[in-house]
């Protein structure tokens, strides 16, 4: 009986891990309002340079990058208009490069909540870099930077998350969070 239980155990441990597309789906289902978004779609939502406005598969699919990965791993959603979408702004693995004038400034960032980082754990983590970082529109807006940082005295590197809030004047910024990259967390509902 005792190594039957394990068995069961085990088995919910090594459960397989369904395809985005199944763990949205299974998303979708829990909105409480689900209808009532799914009415106000129409076919003429997309203009003729591809853009469209945010559909009710779109709102369940960021809230489900929110949930599993804190917004540090987003869809492409570059072709919805509507605000608060929070963007790739530079991932050089996905080619994603034309950041413009806002790379020293993610950059700057990281090395503050490194900082941040090093003080709060009574760490030397140093030599910060940018892996990549998504955006959102708020405060005036939101980086969600992934980024490496080595400690010599320890002879490491780590792979941080850091969610930094950029005021006015844009010379303000906040360290929501810095933490050492934490792996997704994915959908799965109880059955």
């Amino acid at each position: 009986m005792a190594s039957s239980s394990r068995q069961q155990k085990g088995d919910k441990q090594t459960k397989e891990i369904l395809s985005r597309e199944e763990r949205l789906q299974l998303f979708m289902n829990n909105f409480a309002h689900r209808a009532y978004l799914e009415e106000e779609e129409d076919d003429d939502h997309v203009s003729p340079d591809g853009s469209r406005t945010m559909t009710f598969r779109d709102i369940a699919s960021l809230q489900l990058d929110l949930y599993e990965t804190d917004g540090f791993d987003v869809q492409d959603y570059s072709k919805v208009t509507d605000a608060s979408m929070i963007l790739p702004l530079y991932d050089p693995a996905a080619n994603i490069t034309e950041c413009g004038d806002h790379l020293p400034d993610i950059v700057e960032c990281a090395e503050k909540a490194i900082l941040e980082y090093n003080g709060a754990q009574g760490k030397n983590f140093g030599n910060v870099n940018v892996i990549k970082t998504n955006v959102e529109p708020v405060c005036p807006y939101r980086y969600y930077i992934t980024f490496e940082a080595h400690d010599a005295t320890e002879g490491i590197t780590e792979t941080f998350e850091a969610k930094v809030d950029i005021h006015i004047p844009i010379t303000d910024r906040t360290i929501r969070f810095v933490r050492i990259r934490q792996p997704p967390r994915f959908y799965c509902p109880e059955n």
